[in-house]
């Protein structure tokens, strides 16, 4: 287990964990969304040897129009099933299903990137419990890409 985005030695790490001659299959699942690709992806680029594979999922708004692409995902996050799993989160903490509404909504990154961001947040009613301390929590918030801005050069370091 380590900090992606703190670890400088990961590519190390892997090459004593394997033979140098062996092809390996790098997968990250579930996890540009967590990242700014400019960081995350040459971190990713220098643990990949040259016969190795790299299999990566990326959150990324369908069609060529990407703020009508992002609006055409918010269905998958705000639907009953969905808003049961992330209430869990909440119930585990002792927050009760009263105490605030889940909203989901998709908004404008603050940094001026151009990218947007979707998912839930809950909005208490009364102040949050201590062990939250906020009076509003994102509990699902993930970053929609266009498929040209993680496709573009993003080469590795030796290249």
């Amino acid at each position: 287990m380590c900090d992606l985005a703190t670890a400088d030695d990961l590519a190390a790490v892997l090459d004593q964990q394997s033979n140098a001659g062996l092809t390996r299959l790098i997968t990250f699942f579930g996890m540009i969304p967590n990242f700014e690709p400019q960081l995350i992806l040459p971190k990713l680029a220098a643990l990949v040897r040259p016969d190795d594979h790299l299999l990566f999922s990326a959150n990324l708004a369908p069609g060529p129009d990407y703020a009508a692409g992002v609006q055409r995902i918010l269905p998958l996050y705000d639907n009953f099933l969905t808003r049961d799993w992330l209430m869990t989160f909440l119930l585990d903490l002792g927050v009760e299903q009263g105490d605030g509404e889940l909203r989901f909504s998709i908004e404008d990154e603050p940094d001026g990137s151009g990218l947007k961001t979707g998912g839930g947040e809950f909005s208490f009613r009364s102040p949050a419990p201590d062990s939250i301390g906020r009076r509003t929590i994102c509990i699902s918030c993930r970053r929609k890409h266009p498929p040209v801005f993680l496709l573009s050069s993003h080469a590795r370091p030796d290249s």
